[in-house]
């Protein structure tokens, strides 16, 4: 019988099975027999009773040329000596070279046996586990998939090494690599920044992540809350679209004007910067800290008359159903407070306000308030303005 392991040029057959034999074998062989098998390795191989088997309790002895084995019950039809050379495997990684964003699902890897699929099991191990997480050190399967995230503020890439096993087969080995990108993040945000009339302004602005685009935004008088968007104009406006924006001879009119830039990276979201606050001061004239007196902002400038700039507050509709706008002129970029009493000094509304222009419009709702006249209160620390509103 034609045998499925290599063996020795050397069998020896029976005219038929045995009995069931209790005992000590003993295969003589000569080094010509060999047949370029590995002399130390040889095992009794034996056909019983309709395939061949592989005795791995075999002694050999090299230097007398014979293998000896102890059976217990074997039936015996022919005998020879050799062993198993492994089968070979050949394991294939379908998306085996991919790129994706951070907290991403990557491709699924499949895994297959280009040679002989049936009985193969895969295993594999990655790279870069404490680094690039979502997916375990190390498994098993015929797949691998999941989310992979990217702990970091660079590129980074973790390898998987994919080994084939079969039994009686050679194992084999391949790699799989998956780059996770990071997020857009700031390292630096746009500082505020005082300036005199005439002077440059320049803000800056550090990010990682794959940067692919910068867009400064400003925010002004002009749009109340709205952030517009930024280009380079005239020279007057640079650098509208890189990390630096710069601004040439700034005017009075600009005091106060808020800047942002908003990050883009190859993998989203953007990231916006804190907003940085523009102060222009008029040639010759140094900004001290603001007083108030009447609930006017009064700045002394050194050498110079006392300066009175009042805190107004304009509220429209008015009469109102409830429901009105409250306007805040020539207010600090910052905090205040928004109290509303009636006619008793009851307290009706009190809320907070982030101040974003020199006429900064806040909505305001008291539906639920009986008809009458409201005083309508606006305040910082170093001002303050008031108002009537009528609810019919």
């Amino acid at each position: 019988n034609a045998t499925t392991n290599t063996n020795i040029n050397n069998y020896y057959a029976f005219s038929a099975n045995t009995n069931a034999f209790t005992g000590m074998v003993r295969f003589n062989y000569a080094d010509a027999e060999l047949n370029g098998l590995n002399e130390a390795d040889l095992k009794l191989n034996i056909y019983s009773p309709s395939r061949w088997n592989l005795q791995p309790n075999t002694i050999v002895n090299t230097i007398d040329n014979f293998t000896q084995n102890n059976l217990s019950a074997v039936a015996m039809r022919e005998l020879t000596l050799g062993y198993i050379i492994c089968a070979p495997t050949s394991v294939v990684a379908t998306n085996n070279f991919q790129t994706i964003c951070t907290g991403t699902s990557m491709a699924s890897i499949a895994l297959s046996d280009a040679l002989n699929p049936t009985g193969t099991t895969f295993s594999w191990t990655r790279t870069n586990s404490n680094t690039v997480t979502g997916i375990a050190a190390s498994g098993t399967g015929s797949s691998i998939a999941g989310t992979l995230v990217n702990n970091t503020t660079a590129p980074l890439s973790t390898v998987f090494t994919i080994t084939a096993n079969r039994p009686n087969g050679c194992s084999s080995t391949t790699t799989a690599t998956v780059t996770v990108n990071p997020k857009p993040s700031i390292t630096r945000q746009p500082a505020n920044t005082t300036r005199a009339v005439t002077q440059n302004a320049i803000f800056t602005v550090n990010a990682t992540g794959l940067v692919t685009s910068y867009q400064w935004q400003q925010l002004s008088s002009a749009t109340g809350a709205a952030w517009v968007n930024l280009t380079n104009s005239n020279g007057r406006v640079i650098g509208a679209n890189t990390s630096t924006l710069t601004l040439t001879g700034v005017t009075e009119s600009m005091n106060r004007f808020r800047y942002r830039c908003i990050v883009t990276g190859q993998c989203s979201p953007a990231v916006i910067s804190n907003s940085a606050i523009l102060t222009v001061q008029q040639p010759g004239r140094t900004r001290t800290t603001a007083t108030t007196t009447n609930n006017f902002l009064v700045s002394k400038l050194p050498g110079a008359e006392v300066n009175v700039i009042p805190a107004e507050l304009k509220v429209y509709p008015n009469p109102t159903n409830g429901q009105f706008n409250l306007v805040m002129n020539n207010y600090a970029i910052d905090k205040a407070t928004i109290r509303i009493t009636d006619a008793r000094g009851k307290i009706i509304l009190v809320l907070e306000t982030d101040v974003l222009s020199d006429a900064h419009t806040v909505p305001i709702r008291i539906t639920n308030a009986a008809n009458g006249s409201y005083v309508v209160q606006a305040a910082q620390p170093d001002r303050s303005a008031s108002t009537i509103v009528v609810k019919q």
